[in-house]
């Protein structure tokens, strides 16, 4: 009876650590791309915290852009396609965006509303 329980604790585990399919982890590297390249480009005088939740803002930000427009980000080399087909859709210039979204993480990230 004592091994049926310690079983029956253990069969839960072993299903939730069953690996995942790539698939699902892939759009984690366009994330992780888009963070990289925004905290590489700030200011080196700005503080770590800041960087860290700006280019997190940014990345997250273009990766729900991508679901609006139902855009797969599955590589890294989809983020330029993605940025492509949102701002033909809602009339964007590609400089435009860029500063849009900036501007929203910006006053996102002051404003409190972005945190780890």
């Amino acid at each position: 009876m004592k091994y049926l329980f310690i079983l029956m604790l253990l069969i839960p585990s072993v299903v939730l650590a069953e690996p995942k399919d790539s698939e699902q982890n892939s759009p984690k590297l366009c994330l992780e791309t888009i963070y990289n390249k925004n905290f590489d480009v700030a200011p080196a005088d700005a503080p770590k915290e800041i960087k860290h939740l700006l280019a997190k803002c940014i990345a997250e930000t273009n990766i729900k852009d991508f679901t609006l427009i139902k855009c797969s980000c599955s590589q890294p080399e989809d983020i330029d396609t993605c940025i492509n087909k949102f701002i033909s859709s809602h009339n964007f210039t590609r400089k435009g965006y860029s500063q849009a979204v900036a501007y929203h993480c910006e006053r996102m990230v002051w404003s409190g509303f972005v945190s780890d």
